[in-house]
């Protein structure tokens, strides 16, 4: 049971993040240095807790967890920095949609690479769970040739988050110690990623000019998301396989909905509320189907 909980756990930590990046922008900090500043912080927080209370598991990490983390936080700081471009160069609801892809792209990567093999019928599982979500978002889809290279970055954008999800899967079971150095070293290379991006692009000198509000939300975006959502995420991929994983990020939509109307007065439609049963019906379909790992 503390192995199924960590999916919707996840799921609902992560589901803030639309919110604390909203309250950020809204300080003025560009979306770039929002995902930064972002996994710097997360970094420094689990920096903290490993060296205060998981210092034996330091020693524990072995040389292929170690590799698969940076790989980790090389694709995970180019999904973060692809998502910003898809949002820049398409819509919200064009960049959701597309990215909502990832728990195909994480099925067929790991069988083509990694030979997880994955019931033919999870497949339909994922496409039931895609099509709810999908159609929270799908009042604002814009399918034009404007928004073409922001929907082709948000693919992407996509199989980058399935690399991101099937890096964890390359560690032998035997091997899966040191989980807080791991998510330690995924986000200090995520941040390193993003750092070379944001000198790359001539906005260093914008990176630590926050206000104290804009950092406080900025922290709460490294501590709910990132710290704890994504790290329970990855904790999650020592019991399932990547696309199940994945999957639960298609229930964020509904949760991130939910709570700009509670927070910030954003209208939901009844739209939204239907599509509640088969995006969870998919996600738990999946979930059943993968249940063996």
């Amino acid at each position: 049971m503390r192995r199924l909980a960590l999916l919707p756990a996840a799921a609902l930590v992560l589901s803030w993040t639309a919110i604390f990046i909203r309250f950020a922008a809204a300080e003025g900090v560009p979306s770039l240095l929002i995902a930064t500043n972002r996994t710097m912080l997360a970094a420094a927080i689990l920096g903290a807790y490993t060296l205060l209370f998981k210092r034996k598991s330091i020693a524990g990490m072995r040389w292929r967890t170690f590799r698969s983390a940076i790989l980790a936080g090389v694709f995970f700081g180019l999904h973060l920095y692809a998502f910003v471009l898809a949002v820049q160069s398409s819509t919200v609801a064009n960049a959701t949609l597309l990215v909502a892809t990832i728990p195909i792209f994480a099925a067929g990567l790991g069988r083509l690479f990694f030979r997880e093999r994955s019931r033919p019928v999870s497949y339909l599982a994922i496409a039931l769970t895609m099509v709810g979500s999908g159609l929270i978002v799908w009042g604002d889809v814009r399918w034009e040739t404007a928004h073409l290279k922001g929907d082709l970055v948000a693919i992407a954008c996509a199989i980058l988050g399935a690399m991101y999800f099937l890096m964890r899967r390359l560690v032998p079971p035997d091997q899966r110690v040191g989980f807080f150095p791991y998510v330690l070293t995924m986000n200090v290379a995520a941040w390193l990623v993003l750092l070379t991006i944001v000198i790359a692009t001539s906005q260093s000198g914008q990176l630590f000019a926050a206000t104290p509000r804009a950092w406080f939300w900025l922290f709460m975006l490294a501590f709910c998301c990132s710290a704890i959502g994504h790290s329970l995420y990855n904790k999650a991929l020592d019991f399932f396989k990547a696309h199940v994983v994945g999957s639960w990020f298609l229930t964020e939509p509904f949760i991130a909905t939910a709570l700009a109307w509670l927070l910030l007065g954003e209208a939901m439609s009844w739209r939204v509320l239907w599509c509640v049963a088969p995006t969870y019906a998919g996600v738990l379909w999946v979930l059943w189907l993968e249940r063996d790992g």
